[in-house]
């Protein structure tokens, strides 16, 4: 399974990716339920990201995520790791005096009906002054766990368009 996972991720990485946000897919096709409802999921995420409720995030997650940041991979193991690593990531936020707040969120099926990819662009903000301080694109893949609930297994940074 998972070497179905990272060829599908291979491939997809080869061809450029072409997301559509739900308003636009939605008038030129029928409504996409689940990829509203991944997005929806993803919101809940962040929301509980944001507030320090690092617990309530580890539910949205798989216990062994992937995570690749400007070409640096980390994986988790177990939910501990994972807990340890959202620690410090809300700890340097912190230390950043920063806070986020999204710009755009769009979804696309990678793979029908257990797996989406949401591509976040968000901003990173000065708590102080309230001004841009960079702007990131961000695809969390979320795969269908048990055909009954979504869960992210990867999270990967990406280039914004110039």
């Amino acid at each position: 399974m998972k070497f179905v996972i990272y060829m599908l991720l291979f491939l997809n990485s080869c061809a450029p990716l072409n997301i559509k946000s739900n308003e636009v897919y939605q008038s030129n096709t029928e409504i996409n339920i689940s990829d509203e409802e991944v997005e929806k999921i993803w919101l809940e995420y962040f929301n509980s990201l944001t507030n320090g409720e690092l617990k309530d995030v580890l539910s949205f997650m798989k216990p062994s995520v992937i995570f690749t940041f400007n070409d640096h991979p980390i994986k988790t193991e177990d939910y501990d790791e994972l807990y340890f690593l959202l620690k410090q990531w809300k700890d340097n936020q912190k230390n950043k005096d920063i806070y986020i707040k999204n710009h755009s969120i769009s979804s696309a099926k990678v793979a029908d009906d257990f797996m989406t990819i949401v591509d976040v662009v968000q901003g990173e903000y000065s708590n102080q002054t309230n001004k841009l301080i960079k702007e990131k694109r961000t695809f969390y893949y979320f795969h269908l766990v048990k055909k009954k609930e979504w869960k992210i297994f990867m999270i990967t940074s990406a280039a914004l368009e110039e």
